[in-house]
């Protein structure tokens, strides 16, 4: 009888009904060898029922944590790896995966599956992905805040730009810049004008840095709004910033 190689441990795809199948060697789930089911294989259990899905199977309390970090810490890499070869989907479900064999996903895993998204354009999955961690108690990294803001932009949603900019303020960060001006471009694409003159006008209170940014956008801007308004942009755009900013 000529032997046949073990199965490849694909993970099921819960985003996708088009899952796009994946090398083993892109995967390492249990590196051990099963002593029951494909004996020396590196992806030997596609169940967690299987004793060999369990990393804290046969060890002592105290290295239990380790293993856990560890795994933890592996997966991670790899959910980076599969969101820079474009495979965001299979970066969710490694997500999945871990919490099927009780590793919590913890900020930076979070993180990165939803940069996995947002790359991808699949700025939808990522808000649905920030819902869920902000439920866990999961902190969601400022830079992830602002990924996110620049994909709904391009994707002309700029109601979620606002909402997203609100969450950054409510976590008792200021908004960068460059946050702002993704929010005010993509306002000003969908002709949302009183959005776009509460932005800027909000945007000048944050710092001089934002303050300056601020008025150069409304010179850009005034050309696309209204007649009635232009000229008054104009001028505004050549306001002093506020005593307060340039102390």
């Amino acid at each position: 009888l000529v032997s046949q190689p073990p199965p490849t441990y694909v993970p099921m795809d819960l985003t996708s009904s088009s899952a796009v199948a994946c090398d083993s060697s892109d995967y390492r789930w249990w590196g051990r060898n099963c002593p029951s089911e494909n004996p020396g294989a590196s992806q030997c259990v596609a169940t967690v029922d299987h004793v060999c899905g369990d990393i804290t199977h046969g060890k002592q309390p105290e290295d239990v944590a380790k293993a856990v970090a560890a795994e933890r810490h592996k997966y991670m890499r790899l959910i980076v790896n599969l969101g820079k070869k474009g495979r965001w989907s299979q970066a969710v479900t490694a997500l999945e995966e871990m919490r099927r064999h009780r590793i919590e996903p913890n900020s930076k895993a979070g993180n990165a599956a939803m940069i996995a998204c947002i790359q991808n354009g699949r700025w939808d999955v990522a808000l649905k992905l920030l819902e869920d961690f902000e439920m866990q108690g999961l902190s969601v990294e400022e830079d992830t805040f602002y990924e996110l803001i620049s994909a709904c932009g391009f994707a002309q949603e700029w109601q979620r730009c606002l909402e997203l900019l609100d969450r950054v303020q409510q976590i008792g960060i200021v908004p960068q810049a460059s946050a702002y001006c993704s929010a005010v471009k993509v306002c000003l694409r969908c002709k949302q004008y009183p959005t776009v003159l509460r932005l800027l006008e909000e945007m000048e209170k944050q710092s001089l840095r934002h303050h300056n940014i601020a008025q150069q956008l409304r010179l850009e801007m005034a050309k696309d709004l209204p007649e009635q308004w232009q000229r008054w942009e104009q001028c505004r755009a050549h306001e002093r910033p506020q005593a307060a900013l340039l102390r």
